[in-house]
Order: C-alpha cells, then structure tokens, then sequence
C-alpha cells in the first residue's frame, strides 16, 4: 500500500505543478475574448490528463503479468487427481525399500507412467548394500525414468524427481508403510505434470525425465545413482526439480499456504525464477530454508554440480514416519498449488 499510495501522490504532484506552470503561463490579456481563454484552459487541462496517464501506465508496465498461456496450463491441475495418485500409492500397503514387493511397487510406477501417455518409461536397476536392524541386505532398488523428448534442444535435459519408497517407525515396515505425504505427494506431482503435458500436448525445449527414486529414506541411494550415471555421460541438466512431502497443511485458508523451497549454492537465480512463479500462478508464499538441503534427493544433484530446487511444505506434520500418514491427513488443494508451481516453472524454462 505504501508503494501505491506514493505513486499516486508523485502522480497528483506532477498535476500541480504542471498546472501551476501553465496557469503561469497562460495569464489573461486584458482583451482576449472569453471563448479564446476557455479553448486555451481546456486544451491545457487535456494536456496535464494526457501526461498524467502516460506516467500511470509508465508505471504499471513495470508490474509483471502472468502469461494467459502459462495460467492456462497450470490451471488444469487438479486435485482429485493427486488425491487419487496418492491412495493408489498408500494402497500398495508398503514401500520400504527392503520389502519384497519392491520391484512389484517400481513396475506398478511403470505401468502408470505407460498409461499417461509415456510409453517409454524403463526401469533403471543398481544394486544396493544396507544394514538394517543388524541386518545385512543385498538387494536390486529400481529407479523408474519416464521421457519426453525436447523439440529444439533435445540434449538438455529437466529432471522431475520424487522418491517413492517410505519408512514408518514401530511397526513391521516389511509390511506396512503407507507414507502419503512422504512421500506418495510428490510421486502424486510428478504423475500430474506428466498427465497435463501429455494431454496438453505441450513440446518442451529441452527434454524432461520424470524420475521416481527408490531408497531415498535409508540414504538417497536411488537418486546417487541416477545422477552419478548421468554425470559420468556428462548429460546437460539444466535443472533438477525435487519434491518431497508436499501435501501437507493443517489449515484451509490460502492465504496462509506457504511453500519452502530449499536451494544450493549454485541455485539461487532458479529459486528467485520459482518464487517470481508462485506469487503470478498461485496463492502460495514462499520462504527459503536450507536447513534440510541435504536430506532429500536434491541433494545428489547439487553434488555433482547440477542446478536443483527442493520442494517441501513449510509446515511440520506430525504424523511424518507414522501410521497416520495417510491421503485423509492430506491437503490435496495446497498440493495443488504446489504443483502449479512446478509446472509453471516448467513451461517457463522451455
């Protein structure tokens, strides 16, 4: 308000002045006719209004706008549509990467992606050594890669990822890890990106992968190994978009919805581009909290020297790595605008 209310004050400023020096200047001759005086005051007063709108516009032009193609787009995401992505995840009754359905849970992600309209979605197998409850495994983790060609730079790459393994305390995890928030949201987001380009039929610039990561929870072993393989192919990666627990706020009211995007030294300008987006495309707030930098599969891209933002809910859910983490704790339309975020970023980057 205080920008505005000193705008409009510089505006009625110019006014006066620019009256006070015209009246000055157009002083009545003792014999000049009436009509002649009244043309002459009139012309001035169109001109002061003329100078005074041309400053006014001056001004507004200044104020960025959204793009009507981009609002277009984002528009269509939708939240009965990340509602059904998560249950349909929570349905499969565990994720943990050490279960014996885990290859099963990487094929059922395959056959998704198949069925949004990307027919090419593989399965990326590495094997993997862990401890667990003084345990050793030795396992196959399976990281799920879906692939949109770029039109004009297909070489380049932006990376969509979300792990989609879970892990909840005190129970048989072997068994039960439903993990709605953390982190069947953020597989939820990249499915509905992939969904609206598809049927958008939206051609990139760049090529996008939508990765869904295995074995973030024990040691983000799904996305160290996806980004060390494409770093070994010295792949181009423009930008690496991560999203973990992103469904999560105990309030109903937008103007409180808030979103923390977490950046890497090399990632600044791609977060203040993120934040100009939110505030055109969305209701959310933004602010910018490192702390967890390293706790989520951004992180293996920064290591490797890659531009990547990490999305998360500026909330704290109490019932992360619970049995009450499930879709009706969840709020699917902060979700949303979560996701119109993303995309929106998406489309301005190509």
């Amino acid at each position: 308000m205080k920008n505005k209310f000193y705008n409009i004050s510089k505006g009625l400023f110019k006014m006066q002045l620019a009256s006070q020096s015209l009246s000055g200047f157009m002083k009545p001759k003792k014999n000049r006719p009436v009509k002649e005086l009244l043309t002459i005051r009139f012309s001035s007063l169109i001109a002061i209004l003329i100078f005074f709108m041309i400053g006014c516009s001056k001004e507004d032009d200044n104020i960025e706008k959204p793009n009507p193609l981009i609002s277009e787009f984002v528009e269509e995401v939708n939240s009965d549509s990340l509602r059904n992505s998560v249950e349909w995840l929570q349905n499969m009754q565990t994720r943990f990467m050490l279960a014996n359905n885990r290859r099963l849970v990487a094929k059922n992600i395959q056959n998704k992606f198949i069925q949004i309209g990307y027919p090419n979605t593989k399965i990326d197998s590495f094997s993997n050594t862990r401890s667990f409850n003084n345990i050793v495994y030795q396992t196959w983790q399976y990281n799920v890669i879906a692939t949109l060609d770029g039109g004009s730079t297909p070489n380049d790459f932006c990376i969509l990822g979300a792990h989609y393994d879970c892990y909840t305390k005190n129970v048989d995890q072997f068994n039960l890890t439903l993990g709605a928030n953390d982190n069947a949201s953020g597989v939820a987001v990249i499915f509905e990106i992939a969904r609206l380009i598809h049927k958008q039929a939206f051609i990139p610039k760049n090529s996008i992968q939508f990765v869904a990561f295995a074995a973030e929870e024990l040691g983000l072993y799904g996305s160290l190994d996806f980004s060390a393989k494409v770093a070994s192919s010295q792949t181009n990666i423009e930008m690496m978009l991560n999203f973990d627990m992103v469904a999560h706020w105990p309030g109903s009211d937008p103007s409180l919805w808030t979103i923390n995007i977490v950046d890497y030294e090399n990632s600044m300008q791609l977060r203040l581009k993120a934040e100009k987006l939110c505030s055109l495309y969305t209701s959310l707030k933004t602010i910018n909290n490192n702390t967890d930098y390293n706790r989520s599969d951004s992180y293996s891209f920064f290591r490797y020297g890659y531009q990547a933002l990490f999305f998360m809910s500026s909330a704290t859910d109490n019932t992360y790595h619970t049995t009450d983490d499930i879709s009706s704790n969840c709020n699917f339309d902060y979700c949303r605008e979560v996701a119109k975020a993303s995309y929106a970023l998406v489309i301005d980057n190509n």
